[in-house]
């Protein structure tokens, strides 16, 4: 047995050579850094210290458990000479060590002159679970049992050097991993377009995962259909490959659950493409496309797999970030168009004046270079051309049938014909149906877009977006545009639709007629608000008109106007109705109930209001437009409507009081009271009143 108290050769003990050796690998763990750097410090220091020929360094993947060679220090030069093979079965041999051991040399390392081997296990002093190994190689030198303890002592502090070179790529492997999620999130925040986006993406990746080729592919929308749309290619192969050879690598990417490598296709590898690293790209289930990385050099690690995924995992959401915003800014335009058409409506021109002025806004938007409607003629059957940006194209007769073909096309499927090329004049021509009322009417369309190529699904998205209006933009008759502008103010939906719904009928005309006036006013209104704040008087103001107009409308009453905190109500036009004077009372009796919810939410929050008293009363009356050439205005005047408004005058808080007249018509369905008659202004002789109590049991709207 040797004696290793005993010195070696220079006198120095093995104990002194032994912490020697510790205090070196353990001065290298201290200083150096980089994991690489790290392990093979530490091979070097051994192989120097032991006097070896050749030093393996040879550490456990954390991830599939096999031995992978990290360092060597090969002094003979052999290193790249010997069998593989060779070493791979030397290297778990030493694996399965449970302490230092001089190893039998393979035949195979012996004819590389190779004749001795001290190998050392390599262990987690907790776990006791294989980190790796060390291999010592003589040619001519033996090794002795002092060389054993010397290597041993080593391998007591390689381990540890394995743990932190372990944690150091961990660590670098995080900070890669968050500077290019920092990067893409810096791309996402400052750019909105999608291509570029997948430009950026596509070079900050390349770049970070040291690959020779990236590509971004997306799936379309709208078609599905598989589209490249970023490329970093670094070696110039991208063009020199088939592009189906990338189509099918990048349906392999889509398919895939994950990160994962890809069996390169003959045509990459013939250009040295030889390793693949693709993701698929997804959001929320749904499948939005692939990113791949093409290597010709090392292979894809696991650490490369987990920084794809880190990038994929910010790509993804700025795919859809970008989009989203894409979607904004189409629907903002689409907004923009309908606002623009809808303002021509409100110009009052000419109707093909109007046409006109409409195609132009969608030649502008779609930068088409002319734009049609075509509509049925008298008989329903056959399309005319009623207005164009053009004074050319339509008049020459072969080009004209190519564009009433398209138009006839849309009408059969009853749905957007989208074509290109038609003549070397109408290279693109997209139209649509246009609906009236769930009536086919005509085409709306567009031709020739400025610039090459076709229009683009955003333009067709615009152009449904302008045709959706144009039932109620362009083809409303300008009589029921000045309708709607006239009455918009006075009547509830259910009038105004039946007012469109009756053309033969002049609802400005002046004339007399049997009709029902209602007047409402708040009660000691004006002292409240002598001692009341102006912004909560009008808050409060503004609540019980709205209120009182609410009862009105769904009534189908025709709200007159305010004066101040008085409402004026008629019924029985501009649309005729025979139960006129009934309608009144139950807008009464509703109008009373809906003040008194006010009320009680006023006095709730603190708030001072003020009953009402409602007078109604019926007769003939002027109605019509009334007033001068400044301001003219649809109203009632006459005694009967005078009338109205004195008994508003005298009715009480919460009293609602009709004249006789009112009352002759609604007897039948009303519980009144009968008053004592009255003096009012205007009248000789007393006017006989009756207070409404509510309506008839089985009537609607009892209170």
């Amino acid at each position: 047995m040797v004696d290793t108290s005993k010195g070696n050769e220079g006198g120095e003990s093995q104990e002194a050579r032994e912490l020697e050796i510790i205090v070196a690998l353990d001065h290298i763990r201290d200083t150096v850094t980089d994991p690489r750097q790290l392990l093979t410090s530490v091979a070097q220091a051994v192989a120097g210290r032991l006097g070896a020929d050749l030093c393996l360094l040879s550490v456990v993947d954390e991830v599939t458990g096999e031995p992978e060679l990290r360092a060597v220090d090969d002094r003979l030069g052999v290193f790249g000479a010997l069998p593989r093979p060779a070493l791979d079965q030397a290297i778990r041999r030493a694996l399965a060590l449970e302490t230092t051991s001089i190893l039998e040399v393979s035949p195979d390392l012996r004819r590389a002159d190779l004749h001795h081997l001290l190998a050392a296990p390599l262990r987690a002093e907790a776990e006791g679970t294989p980190l790796g190994a060390l291999l010592l190689f003589n040619r001519d030198q033996p090794f002795d049992e002092a060389m054993r303890g010397l290597l041993a002592a080593a391998a007591s502090q390689a381990d540890s050097a394995i743990v932190q070179a372990r944690r150091i790529a961990q660590l670098q492997e995080r900070n890669r991993q968050l500077e290019a999620i920092y990067q893409i999130d810096r791309i996402r925040d400052t750019t909105n377009d999608v291509q570029s986006l997948l430009s950026s993406i596509a070079s900050v990746t390349t770049n970070t995962l040291n690959a020779d080729l990236g590509l971004i592919c997306l799936l379309d929308e709208e078609t599905g259909r598989l589209e490249l749309k970023a490329v970093d290619d670094r070696l110039g192969v991208f063009g020199r490959v088939r592009g189906d050879a990338w189509h099918v690598a990048a349906e392999q990417a889509v398919a895939l659950d994950g990160v994962a490598l890809l069996e390169p296709g003959p045509a990459l590898r013939a250009q040295g493409m030889r390793h693949l690293l693709a993701a698929p790209l997804t959001v929320a289930g749904e499948r939005l496309g692939a990113l791949l990385l093409a290597r010709a050099g090392a292979p894809f690690g696991p650490a490369d797999r987990d920084l794809l995924q880190a990038v994929v995992s910010q790509t993804d959401s700025a795919i859809v970030h970008a989009r989203t915003f894409r979607r904004l800014r189409w629907r903002n335009k689409e907004l923009e168009a309908i606002y623009r058409v809808d303002r021509i409506r409100d110009q009052g021109l000419e109707f093909n004046a109007m046409l006109n002025a409409v195609l132009n806004e969608l030649c502008s938007v779609i930068e088409a270079e002319m734009g049609f409607i075509m509509l049925f003629d008298e008989t329903g059957r056959e399309l005319e051309l009623k207005a164009s940006t053009s004074d050319d194209i339509c008049r020459v007769a072969e080009h004209y049938h190519l564009i009433k073909m398209a138009a006839n096309e849309a009408l059969r499927r009853a749905g957007m014909v989208d074509e290109v090329d038609l003549s070397p004049v109408i290279r693109s021509l997209v139209c649509v149906p246009l609906i009236l009322r769930d009536q086919v009417i005509g085409v709306f369309g567009a031709v020739n877009r400025h610039g090459a190529g076709g229009f683009t699904a955003e333009d067709k998205r615009l152009l449904m977006a302008i045709t959706s209006q144009v039932d109620t933009a362009i083809f409303e008759s300008l009589e029921k545009r000045h309708i709607r502008t006239a009455f918009r103010r006075f009547v509830g939906p259910a009038v105004m639709e039946r007012m469109l719904n009756m053309p033969a009928r002049d609802f400005f005309q002046v004339e007399r007629l049997p009709l029902t006036v209602l007047f409402s006013d708040m009660r000691g209104f004006t002292t409240i608000a002598e001692r009341t704040a102006p912004e909560a008087i009008v808050e409060i103001l503004n609540q019980h008109l709205t209120a009182m107009t609410e009862v009105v409308l769904a009534h189908e009453g025709t709200l007159d106007k305010f004066v101040g905190d008085e409402v004026m109500a008629v019924f029985g036009a501009p649309v005729p109705m025979p139960d006129h004077a009934l309608r009144a009372v139950q807008t009464a009796l509703e109008m009373q109930r809906a003040h008194g919810e006010l009320l009680a939410r006023w006095s709730a929050e603190g708030r001072e209001g003020a009953p009402i008293g409602i007078g109604i009363n019926t007769g003939e009356m002027v109605v019509g437009n009334i007033g001068c050439e400044l301001q003219v205005d649809y109203t009632v005047i006459g005694d009967a409507v005078n009338l109205g408004s004195r008994l508003c005058g005298i009715a009480k808080e919460g009293q609602i009081l009709i004249s006789e007249a009112t009352y002759q018509l609604v007897r039948d369905h009303v519980r009144v009271n009968k008053l004592a008659p009255v003096r009012v202004k205007g009248r000789m002789q007393p006017v006989q009143i009756y207070e409404v109590l509510g309506l008839q049991h089985g009537e609607h709207d009892v209170p």
